[in-house]
């Protein structure tokens, strides 16, 4: 549940199972309802994120720059039934909204708990146009 710039890692992979570059964050900030954490990675993006607990609810807030073509934010769901309306993903559990200028793909995509074990998982693809991405998650009781 991160971005991909450029359509790469974070880290760059040294084998199939190893990283290199591996990001230390310039900034960490912490309360008791909010995390803001930032990096910087071998190619010079920059990215902030801002998680908040509002009573029943979660903004993320992600700020970033420094990358060339596409930044792509994967929200990798829990099992269920996810329906895409606008700007809104709804289930039984939640219903999540994103705000900026982004497009939206809700698809699936494989998970793997343990090795040689696959499920498919809904995915949600947030296409970011512009620099700034807010996710508000908004839990059912």
């Amino acid at each position: 549940n991160t971005i991909r710039f450029d359509g790469h890692d974070q880290m760059p992979r040294l084998g199939r199972y190893l990283f290199a570059a591996w990001l230390t964050p310039n900034q960490l900030e912490f309360t008791d309802t909010k995390v803001t954490s930032a990096y910087q990675d071998v190619w010079q993006v920059q990215h902030q994120r801002t998680l908040e607990a509002i009573g029943n609810s979660w903004r993320i807030q992600d700020i970033f720059s420094g990358f060339n073509q596409e930044a792509l934010l994967v929200w990798r769901l829990a099992p269920g039934q996810w329906n895409l309306d606008g700007q809104h993903l709804m289930s039984e559990i939640a219903i999540i909204e994103i705000q900026g200028e982004v497009t939206l793909e809700l698809t699936e995509a494989p998970e793997s708990h343990y090795y040689l074990s696959q499920t498919m998982i809904p995915v949600l693809y947030v296409k970011c146009v512009g620099s700034t991405v807010t996710t508000q998650i908004n839990f059912k009781s």
